[in-house]
C-alpha cells in the first residue's frame, strides 16, 4: 500500500465508506473499452488508440460521447451532413453504445476476486457503505446486481441524481448526507473515505474534503492516479483489507 498519510497534520477515524463503480466494485473495463471501440468504428470509422479511448472514463458517458462528437464533427462537417449538430451526434454515439454495450454484457463484465469479501465485511461492521458513480442510476444498479453486490449498499448515487457529477463533489456529498440519515450520525467529510480507480475519483474525493484511495487494478495507470496523490493507493482487491485495519 503506497500513497501519502490518510490526512497530514491529523488523525483520521473512518465512519463511512463510499466507493466508485466502474472499475473498482465491478470489472466493465473489457466492456468499456470493447463498447468503445466498437461505437467509434461504426460512426467514425476509425481505431483509435486505447489511451484516447478511455482518457475520460470516469466521468458521465454523455460527457465522454460529446467529446468525441465535437471532435469529428468539426473536423468532418462535410462528412455528417445528415448530422445537425453535435448534440445530435452525441446522441446517435450514446445510442450506438449503450445498444452494443448492453448486447455484448455477460459475455465481458467479470468480478473482481476479493472485492465481495471486502465489502462483506465492512457490512457486517456496520460501516455506512455507498456507492458515487458516474454511470446512471438503472445501469449501476443492474451491474452491481448481476454479482449480487447491490444488497451491501445503504444508498447509490449514479450521474443522473446530480447536477454535477463528479469530479464535483456533489455525488460523494450527497451519498454523505443519505447515509448521515440512515444511520443517524453526523458524518463529516473527513469521516469518510472514497474509492476509485480513476484520476476523476480522486479529484472528487479531494473536492469533497474526503480520504482517498486509488485503486491500481482499474483502467488507469499507477503513475495517472500517483500524480493525483491520493491518500492511498492499492494495487489488488485483495489489498483493500489492509484498509480494514483502519475501520
Amino acid at each position: 500500500m503506497g500513497g501519502s498519510s490518510f490526512v497530514q497534520g491529523r488523525e483520521a477515524s473512518i465512519q463511512a465508506v463510499i466507493f466508485d463503480l466502474d472499475g473498482t466494485l465491478v470489472n466493465t473495463g473489457p466492456l468499456i473499452t470493447e463498447s468503445f471501440r466498437h461505437t467509434i468504428g461504426e460512426v467514425f470509422h476509425e481505431d483509435l488508440p486505447l489511451e484516447e479511448l478511455t482518457a475520460l472514463v470516469g466521468i458521465p458517458l454523455s460527457q465522454q460521447m460529446n467529446h468525441f462528437a465535437q471532435k469529428y464533427f468539426g473536423e468532418r462537417k462535410e462528412t455528417y451532413c445528415a448530422v445537425s449538430s453535435v448534440d445530435h451526434l452525441t446522441e446517435i454515439l450514446l445510442s450506438t453504445y449503450r445498444v452494443y454495450c448492453a448486447e455484448i454484457r455477460d459475455e465481458y463484465i467479470r468480478p473482481f476476486d476479493g472485492i465481495e469479501s471486502f465489502v462483506c465485511e465492512l457490512s457486517e461492521r456496520k460501516i455506512p457503505l455507498g456507492v458515487a458513480t458516474s454511470k446512471r442510476r438503472e445501469s449501476a444498479i443492474s451491474d452491481l446486481s448481476y454479482f449480487d453486490l447491490y444488497r451491501y449498499f445503504d444508498t447509490l448515487i449514479g450521474s443522473d441524481d446530480v447536477k454535477e457529477p463528479k469530479p464535483k463533489p456533489e455525488p460523494l456529498l450527497k451519498v454523505m448526507d443519505i447515509l448521515s440519515s440512515k444511520h443517524q450520525k453526523k458524518l463529516r467529510p473527513i469521516d469518510c473515505l472514497y474509492i476509485g480507480d480513476s484520476p476523476y475519483d480522486i479529484r472528487a474525493s479531494h473536492a469533497a474534503g474526503m480520504l482517498s484511495v486509488a485503486v491500481e487494478y482499474g483502467m488507469f495507470e499507477p503513475d495517472i492516479l500517483k500524480a493525483e496523490e491520493p491518500s492511498y493507493i492499492v494495487s489488488t482487491p485483495e489489498e483493500l483489507n489492509t484498509l480494514l485495519n483502519f475501520l
